[in-house]
């Protein structure tokens, strides 16, 4: 996991940390900070090499069988956005015009099977 944490710093993180689940031991959980929504798309889509994606496919590998890993975004609720969700064909409130063209996941924090980016992976 060191390699998927200079990967991430290298590719945008500010911080990256894996935490243990004290209530189950074999649960892991990867923090990482970004600064922005751009910085945290670049990071995914023009700043990730073969070398990274190997790191995470490494990552992945240690995965209980049968798992998949867990991901979501969240924003700072001091410095927005605040986004919060509408009826499923409306733009959720609280998302500026500039965001609207980012993935579901980011906009709103919903994850779905085409956003297993690795950010958040449970060896």
């Amino acid at each position: 996991m060191r390699h998927v944490t200079r990967s991430r710093r290298r590719t945008g993180a500010l911080t990256r940390v894996l935490h243990q689940d004290v209530g189950a031991p074999d649960r892991f959980v990867e923090n990482c900070l970004i600064a922005s929504r751009s910085e945290h798309l670049a990071q995914h889509h023009a700043r990730l090499t073969a070398t990274d994606r190997r790191f995470e496919e490494t990552a992945r590998r240690l995965l209980a069988p049968g798992t998949a890993p867990e991901v979501t975004h969240a924003f700072c609720a001091a410095t927005g956005p605040v986004v919060t969700a509408g009826p499923p064909d409306e733009e959720p409130a609280g998302v500026p015009p500039a965001a609207r063209s980012a993935p579901e996941a980011v906009r709103t924090g919903r994850t779905t099977p085409d956003d297993a980016t690795g950010t958040g992976p449970r060896p």
